[in-house]
């Protein structure tokens, strides 16, 4: 099994050539996928499942459990009959499990870092903004990569 190495959020951006509009986009985007989800299921389903990607036409779903999982299968054909009439056009509805054990996926996922060289450049951008809005969203942003979990070392971002 390979071992996975900590990967740069800047990197990431550089590689796909993302920007922040286009971050802000999508998350607008899934927050809304979210919503219209809302509607339509009812409240136990909605409180144990979400929109973990939609991309291409096809629709990622995940849920906290298998059991979860098959309650929200029988859904699908009808979530991807309201996305549609929702004027978002959807070729395939996927579900994948996502454990609840957030040891579990820290310790098999990459800890994302920032370079403080990157850090900088954000800053910057944010002294020239207007909007306090979009200020304090990108100072969460930083804030959220100095912020250490338990079982994390500090290690330089450069």
């Amino acid at each position: 099994m390979q071992k996975l190495k900590p990967i740069a959020v800047s990197d990431l951006l550089n590689k796909y050539a993302l920007d922040h509009n286009s971050i802000i986009f999508r998350c607008k985007q899934l927050k809304k996928l979210n919503e219209f989800l809302g509607e339509l299921l009812p409240e136990p389903l909605v409180k144990n499942c979400g929109i973990a990607s939609f991309y291409d036409g096809n629709l990622t779903l995940y849920t906290r459990s298998p059991a979860w999982c098959y309650k929200l299968r029988i859904h699908a054909r009808h979530i991807s009959k309201f996305m549609n009439k929702k004027g978002i056009s959807i070729k395939k509805v996927l579900i994948i499990v996502v454990s609840d054990n957030t040891n579990y996926a820290t310790k098999s996922l990459p800890k994302a870092r920032l370079k403080n060289s990157h850090k900088r450049i954000i800053i910057n951008a944010m002294a020239s903004m207007k909007s306090s809005e979009l200020k304090s969203v990108l100072q969460e942003f930083i804030d959220g990569f100095d912020k250490l979990t338990d079982n994390t070392k500090k290690t330089p971002a450069d």
